[in-house]
């Protein structure tokens, strides 16, 4: 009879302890389920936080690229060598900022992370270049005021 005590015992804590184990692996479960979801909206949120940053640069250099071409027009045959240039360096940062917005917008989650390092450094690069560019020529548009 005690050995019919012992083994039912034995079953009974065989069965806590199962019954434990499985409550810890979905619980496990559950908190990797969470983190993965979290890991998700973080990258969505730093794709669209550089998105939105490359495309206020782009529209900062789509408003001067407006201003050079009313000032060429202005100027018509007498257009000079400082305009073109700074038309030109503008057009070309344009062009970069909207094949990085393009390569963000084909991304994945994989894809974001090789090419997140990339945003950023095409950000920074454009954004001093349109700085120099945009403070080259600013004297230019004092003058005709």
């Amino acid at each position: 009879m005690k050995t019919i005590g012992n083994l039912s015992l034995a079953l009974i804590l065989s069965f806590s302890v199962l019954s434990c184990n499985q409550q810890e692996k979905k619980e496990a479960k559950e908190n990797v389920k969470e983190k993965t979801e979290e890991a998700k909206a973080s990258i969505a949120e730093e794709k669209e936080d550089m998105t939105n940053k490359l495309k206020e640069l782009q529209y900062e250099i789509d408003t001067k690229l407006d201003e050079i071409n009313i000032e060429m027009e202005k100027a018509g045959d007498e257009v000079s060598d400082e305009l073109k240039d700074a038309k030109a360096r503008l057009t070309e940062d344009r062009s970069k900022l909207q094949m990085t917005l393009d390569k963000i917008s084909d991304s994945g989650e994989e894809g974001w992370r090789d090419i997140k390092a990339e945003s950023k450094k095409a950000f920074n690069e454009v954004e001093m270049s349109f700085k120099k560019t945009r403070d080259d020529i600013k004297d230019f548009f004092k003058r005709d005021s």
